[in-house]
């Protein structure tokens, strides 16, 4: 549950200080509440901290009520733990990004994701917090925080008193989603030609060069990530914050594709990217168009829909010395 003020989604969370024998942490969910507050600025997701008080007065029963529903210190559904406590688009690059996301649970978060990209955890598996805890050598909080920032992604899906289960679309579905996205891309290029600036050039330019990078080490994780982020700043430049809205949550569920259905490789290529960005700077939208929806065609012929999905390995198995 999040109250809204002035436009921002507000969330309070609890932290765990670390030293030992401190009795707060102890006999309660740790330190807090802090406020933390999301909201859309130009189709960009702005994250800002409060601190310990929110910004103005609010119903104490209202402000109760969404301290009940954050016990365990689990934080909104909007919200990544540990975000940081200043204004910072998730999507902005060019400048050091560094989040206060215990160690511990980023790796559960890389490693869970890893497996399902890596198509080692299949649609529908149920994933067990009490496993994956004990897989990871922590604490059940951690993992539940994990599956639900993974959920957000809907590369999970939580079901109430059953479970959490990997997320699985039909080939169909599938195929809507990359229809629905050549279509919303063919718009948001030929809008983002119109807007181009220098900088926006160089902040596409140093995603593009970071996505190069992490091809020459066959790294599918960060690759994936960055292929995605260049899709959406393109629909950040093209300034329709609907469009953006939408893209993103069929980017998001195309993270699930490529786990289901892709070649089990890295196949979203930074060459045609590159070539994208050329158009961009030429501002020629016919020639923008064109590379974009071959781009997207390209990807969608190289998924396989026809494969019949081998049985898991479990939990324990996938994780093993994580």
């Amino acid at each position: 549950m999040a109250i809204l003020i002035d436009g921002w989604s507000i969330v309070p969370q609890f932290r765990k200080c670390g030293k030992v024998s401190c009795k707060t942490c102890e006999e309660g969910n740790g330190h807090g509440p802090y406020y933390y507050g999301t909201k859309l600025d130009n189709g960009k997701k702005q994250i800002k901290y409060f601190g310990r008080k929110l910004p103005v007065s609010s119903e104490k029963d209202e402000i109760n009520s969404l301290l009940e529903d954050t016990q365990e210190a689990i934080i909104g559904p909007e919200l990544n733990v540990g975000s940081l406590p200043v204004n910072h688009s998730v999507r902005d690059h060019g400048e050091t990004q560094k989040r206060m996301i215990p160690t511990n649970e980023e790796e559960i978060y890389k490693g869970i994701k890893q497996a399902i990209i890596q198509q080692q955890l299949r649609p529908n598996m149920q994933l067990v917090e009490e496993v994956l805890a004990e897989s990871f050598g922590v604490s059940r909080t951690p993992v539940r925080n994990v599956l639900r920032r993974l959920a957000q992604e809907k590369l999970v899906t939580i079901i109430p008193y059953k479970g959490t289960f990997v997320s699985c679309l039909t080939v169909q579905e599938a195929k809507e989603v990359y229809e629905a996205r050549k279509f919303l891309e063919a718009v948001t290029i030929r809008q983002a030609c119109k807007r181009l600036t220098e900088e926006h050039v160089l902040q596409l330019k140093t995603i593009i060069e970071e996505e190069h990078e992490a091809h020459s080490h066959e790294d599918s994780f960060v690759s994936l990530r960055l292929s995605c982020d260049i899709h959406l700043k393109i629909a950040e430049i093209a300034g329709n914050s609907y469009n953006y809205r939408y893209l993103e949550e069929l980017i998001s569920l195309s993270y699930v594709i490529y786990a289901f259905y892709g070649p089990g490789r890295l196949f979203c290529g930074s060459e045609e990217h590159t070539e994208i960005l050329h158009a961009l700077k030429q501002r020629d939208e016919s020639l923008a168009e064109r590379l974009m929806l071959e781009h997207l065609n390209r990807i969608e012929s190289l998924l396989n829909f026809n494969e019949t999905l081998a049985a898991p390995l479990s939990l324990t198995e996938i994780f093993k010395g994580k």
